[in-house]
């Protein structure tokens, strides 16, 4: 049994109607208040008889008597004193609730977390919750609970960037979890039919966004997301690019003398900004002039037309518009290829120091590399030691997007 003694005036509204002067009799029921024949009566139907002994005891004597180590009675108490607004014994009743069930968390996590969401005021629990979220995450996304966890608390914490797990757990759970959610033929994927991937995909429709894919390594997005195809095929060109940024950030990093090192939490990287996307902003060379000259370093991606390959280039120096060719003098840009087959990232560093290039009718130039100039693009072997398209020196692209690059 746990007895603790607290505020010897106990709680102020209840005593000011036990202790009235006026001459009419205080009931106090289980139920709400309400006035009946001169007498005060409590209504309160959700708080068991059980908890409201507990409950006279605290209002008459001041006294919090507990004899048992159930953590849903526990509970009952706890809301049943919120409700009542015994302010002063929440926090109390709070760490009275969480040492039991500490030892054995996953069981209860999914309620633990409804709690700390359901009632804002309830701060001990709120505290152990994020602190959980943030630092023992496996407590809650490998326990069997996990899969009661409701669409809106799952997206929540999808969309933390502090939790310390691998983005590829995060995406195996969220699978796991939306084909607990779904019905499906066959647990075999290689079983499937075309229904269960739509299925998958619309169970994971709301999801999606909130995986950060540039922290998975190239093999954990083949191994891991690929398989799915059929179920993420309408993000699958944005899932590529920003599986291919992190090999690309480690380059951009190296030519800036950045640490290459592996973040640790799930933070959304800000070396990137968008400043142009050629679908968007038109393909024409002026308004790639405008929007991206003297931009510093920059990073072009380009989807090719009809294959979706992603091709494209670093510059690590400023673009220009000068009426006639301009060559910068640099070994630190390079470009790039993403394979179509496997996603595998292939780069190609200059072995020529002029290794761009710009001139006021043209877009991005990589030397004869990779030269963009409208909506068409060349691409030969000649200043870079691999050639990155090897079928076709000229084609149409679908895309293409420039980034400003920031030292973040």
């Amino acid at each position: 049994m746990i007895t603790q003694q607290f505020l010897p005036y106990l709680s102020q509204h209840y005593l000011s109607a036990l202790n009235n002067n006026n001459d009419f009799d205080v009931i106090i029921k289980i139920e709400w208040v309400k006035k009946q024949d001169n007498k005060m009566i409590f209504h309160k139907p959700n708080i068991s008889p059980k908890i409201f002994e507990i409950i006279l005891k605290y209002i008459y004597g001041g006294i919090v008597e507990i004899d048992t180590e159930d953590p849903e009675e526990i509970l009952d108490l706890l809301i049943a004193s919120d409700e009542l607004y015994f302010e002063e014994i929440l926090d109390y009743l709070q760490d009275i609730f969480l040492e039991p069930i500490k030892d054995s968390l996953q069981d209860y996590i999914v309620l633990v977390i409804n709690i700390s969401i359901r009632y804002p005021t309830f701060n001990v629990i709120k505290d152990y919750v994020d602190f959980t979220i943030k630092y023992l995450p496996h407590i809650i996304f490998f326990s069997k609970e996990f899969y009661n966890l409701d669409r809106e608390i799952l997206e929540l914490l999808l969309q933390r960037d502090d939790i310390m797990i691998k983005e590829v757990q995060l995406w195996d759970c969220l699978l796991e979890w939306c084909k607990f959610k779904v019905e499906l033929n066959n647990s075999n994927i290689e079983e499937w039919n075309t229904m269960d991937f739509i299925r998958l995909k619309e169970s994971l429709q709301p999801f999606i966004n909130h995986i950060r894919f540039s922290h998975m390594t190239t093999s954990d997005f083949t191994d891991k997301v690929l398989p799915y195809r059929a179920s993420v095929e309408e993000y699958i060109y944005d899932i590529i690019k920003k599986i291919f940024f992190t090999s690309i950030r480690d380059m951009i990093r190296l030519s800036f003398n950045f640490s290459v090192e592996q973040p640790k939490r799930r933070g959304i990287d800000s070396l990137l900004i968008n400043i142009k996307e050629a679908s968007r902003d038109g393909f024409d060379n002026s308004t790639f002039h405008k929007l991206c000259d003297m931009k510093g370093p920059t990073l072009t991606i380009i989807r090719v037309e009809g294959t979706n390959e992603l091709i494209g280039g670093y510059n690590p120096l400023d673009w220009q518009s000068p009426p006639d060719w301009v060559e910068g003098i640099t070994r630190d840009s390079f470009i790039f290829k993403i394979d179509n087959q496997d996603e595998k990232y292939i780069p190609s560093k200059p072995y020529i120091e002029n290794s761009v290039a710009s001139k006021f009718d043209n877009g991005p130039n990589f030397r004869d590399d990779l030269t963009i100039c409208g909506s068409r693009c060349h691409c030969e072997h000649f200043g870079y030691n691999k050639r990155i398209i090897s079928t076709e020196l000229n084609f149409v692209m679908a895309d293409y997007e420039v980034f400003k690059v920031v030292k973040s």
